[in-house]
Parts: structure tokens; C-alpha cells; sequence
């Protein structure tokens, strides 16, 4: 697995990180400093960076590994099935929404970190 160099990663501001995910900032922010304090992120001059040790862990390995084998089984299966036409589809929470429409973030799920 290739891995950038630390120095070619641009850091990221809490707030950005927190408007990108949509949190609150100070929820946001405790989430960040607990993952700092625990070396899963690096504090940098400007924000936060995820440093090339972490993504050479074993858990991230493992975890990278699987996401990709479900991927893989995802695609064959797409590929498999021809699309309906008039397909509509359910999304996690059992809402309809238009297939080609762009996800919305889900705002009503409680989020641990």
C-alpha cells in the first residue's frame, strides 16, 4: 500500500473537519484531541495530519483489506444485475429517495467517539 510522505499532507483546521462531517465544532473538537492523544493523528502547524505510521497498523491494514474484498463483492453483484428503470431506492433509515439524487448527511444518528 502506498503511503504519502507526511510532509505532502496539508493539515486540516478542527472547524473544517467539523463542517465537513457536519458536527458541532466542540463535538468535533473532543473527538480530535482524544484521536491526538491516542497517536491515531498528529497535531501539525494549521491542523491536524493522519501520518504515515498509523495507515501501516495492523487494525488499518486489516480493516483497508476488508473494506476493499466487500467492494469487490459489491461490484460483481452490481454488475450482475441490470438496473431497473423505474428502481427507487430505500436508504438505511427506510427513507425513498430518487436514485440520482445526492445523499444527504444523516443528521438524526448519535455519533460516539
Amino acid at each position: 500500500m502506498a503511503v504519502p510522505d507526511d510532509a505532502l499532507l496539508r493539515p486540516t483546521s478542527v472547524n473544517a473537519i467539523a463542517r465537513r462531517i457536519s458536527l458541532p465544532y466542540e463535538t468535533a473538537r473532543r473527538a480530535i484531541t482524544r484521536l491526538n492523544a491516542g497517536g491515531w493523528i498528529d497535531r501539525q502547524p494549521g491542523g491536524y495530519i493522519s501520518p504515515a505510521h498509523v495507515s501501516l497498523r495492523p487494525p488499518m491494514l486489516e480493516t483497508v483489506s476488508a473494506l476493499a474484498v466487500l467492494t469487490e463483492d459489491i461490484l460483481r453483484r452490481l454488475a450482475a444485475s441490470p438496473p431497473s428503470a423505474s428502481a427507487t431506492r430505500t436508504s438505511l433509515y427506510g427513507r425513498q429517495r430518487d436514485p440520482l439524487s445526492r445523499p444527504q448527511p444523516i443528521t438524526d444518528r448519535p455519533y460516539s467517539f
